[in-house]
């Protein structure tokens, strides 16, 4: 009786650890908007969310889908992790030299580029240690790096706020993802010894072939995802940008909330038959229309009282609306997944991006951000219908 308790506790520590440590990242991207839109305007926010945004397009090629094919290699071969991780770091490194030599050509000032590169440094080998962080559960220690590095911007932009510029603010979030990125590096310095060990240009070689597929995957989704975000940074004024990606962070983090919820079930999801399957998306989908529209609510009065944002019926409805879909088709990805599935699922999200892109295209310039909101909820029920009836056909072949 003890021993199961102690199972008990010992799971729901590890879960409510990797909630927190899920949520800590977006968390750390809000207080960063709240305090510059406080401290100093809605409008330098507006300026600094350009370069949040090709930061996260930059580095979803930089990472190269290492994180998900690192936790499958290591699962698969548990002694070799450290060569794995070794091999994914060298070969992420090749792809830094023609980031070095665009960065020569790119029309921005100095005073933006070299932090621009800082950050680029950091947060390359922050990310690198995302897989190891996973596959070990080490997220107390991740957490606490976190928080001091959460601490260490909150710091850097309240120093700043009377003169703050974007160059002042990447300076900040770059020497936040260093102090991050070098507690990771002593807490896994274990794994250096043997990291580089029997490497060949071969290996490396093998190793972007082979995680191509999660390179792609992570691409098309960032695309479907942020598309209407994109629009909106490229048509709308600063004050507009402003409010669309605070939304968009807490939309965000909503979001998140129904992975996790399925987190528990995702081994059964796979054994299921169509019957438990319906049964189980029926529970699903109920809970995620509640819980989305307590989200919305909760997260327009935040918009109001803490960002003087102010949102209409319209915009918040719209808001609902564009969280549903995801609970329609999350079970159905997931089970697509499991029947080498990946390849439509690929395809299939580049499609609903660009959907995306084309509606927004047309009405971000006409209805502004309820033009960004109508784009992006067509993407998703366009991707929610393709994916079910694949899963559907696919459930059929397999009978």
């Amino acid at each position: 009786m003890k021993s199961n308790r102690q199972k008990i506790w010992n799971r729901s520590r590890l879960v409510s650890l990797e909630t927190l440590n899920t949520f800590s990242k977006p968390v750390s991207g809000i207080l960063a908007s709240l305090l510059v839109v406080r401290l100093v305007s809605p409008e330098l926010w507006g300026s600094i969310v350009p370069y949040l945004v090709g930061m996260e397009l930059l580095f979803i090629g930089l990472n190269w889908g290492s994180r998900h094919y690192l936790i499958r290699e290591f699962s698969l071969t548990p002694a070799t992790i450290d060569q794995e991780w070794g091999k994914s770091l060298l070969a992420r490194m090749l792809l830094l030299v023609p980031v070095g030599l665009v960065s020569f050509f790119i029309p921005l000032q100095t005073e933006i580029l070299y932090p621009l590169l800082f950050w680029v440094g950091a947060r390359f080998f922050y990310h690198s240690f995302e897989a190891l962080i996973q596959y070990h559960r080490k997220y107390t220690f991740s957490l606490i790096s976190e928080v001091l590095g959460m601490a260490i911007l909150v710091l850097g932009i309240w120093m700043y706020k009377d003169t703050l510029r974007v160059s002042d603010f990447i300076w900040c979030v770059a020497w936040q993802t260093w102090v991050r990125a070098i507690l990771l590096l002593i807490g896994f310095s274990k794994v250096l010894p043997k990291a580089f060990q029997n490497l060949s240009w071969q290996a490396i070689r093998v190793y972007l072939i082979q995680s191509f597929p999660f390179f792609m995957l992570a691409l098309s989704g960032l695309l479907q995802s942020k598309t209407d975000l994109y629009a909106v940074t490229w048509f709308l004024p600063e004050v507009e940008i402003a409010r669309y990606q605070v939304m968009i962070g807490f939309l965000v983090v909503i979001q998140t909330f129904s992975g996790l919820v399925l987190s528990p079930f995702q081994k059964n999801i796979y054994r299921m038959n169509d019957q438990g399957l319906f049964a189980l998306r029926k529970q699903y989908i109920s809970l995620g229309m509640v819980a989305n529209l307590a989200a919305v609510v909760g997260v327009g009065g935040a918009m109001y009282v803490f960002y003087d944002f102010e949102w209409s019926l319209l915009e918040l409805f719209l808001c609902y609306l564009y969280l549903g879909p995801l609970y329609f088709y999350l079970i159905e990805s997931m089970g697509l997944m499991k029947k080498n599935e990946a390849g439509n699922l690929v395809k299939y999200t580049l499609a609903a991006a660009a959907v995306n892109a084309a509606f927004c295209a047309m009405l971000v310039p006409v209805l502004g951000i309820s033009g960004a909101l109508i784009g992006g909820l067509i993407c998703r029920v366009f991707l929610a219908t393709i994916v079910v009836r694949r899963y559907r056909l696919v459930s059929r072949r397999h009978d």
